[in-house]
């Protein structure tokens, strides 16, 4: 898969404007959107995972969905995200 470009500009294109908004203003967005994700979107089980108030976490999201232009309340954005981020974090090791 490391070899595989299409994957890797698949990835980019879903989270590279996060992971650099990540790196220009030391935040922690990705951290946010993968525990969102892993909840299935279930904001309370997402602010426990990243230790935020329901308030926070709902401000990281929709800087999130701004720097992503997308709809995280969809499914099948949710999906698309969720792949992208298991690509990147294989690319991308923490």
């Amino acid at each position: 898969m490391r070899e595989d470009t299409r994957i890797q500009d698949y990835a980019e294109r879903r989270l590279g404007r996060l992971a650099d908004h990540d790196t220009r203003h030391h935040t922690d967005l990705l951290a946010t959107l993968r525990h969102y994700l892993e909840s299935a979107g279930n904001k309370t089980t997402a602010a426990r995972r990243d230790d935020l108030s329901r308030q926070t976490l709902y401000q990281r999201l929709r800087t999130i969905e701004r720097l992503l232009g997308c709809d995280l309340e969809s499914g099948e954005r949710r999906t698309e995200l969720h792949v992208a981020l298991m690509v990147f974090d294989i690319l991308r090791p923490r």
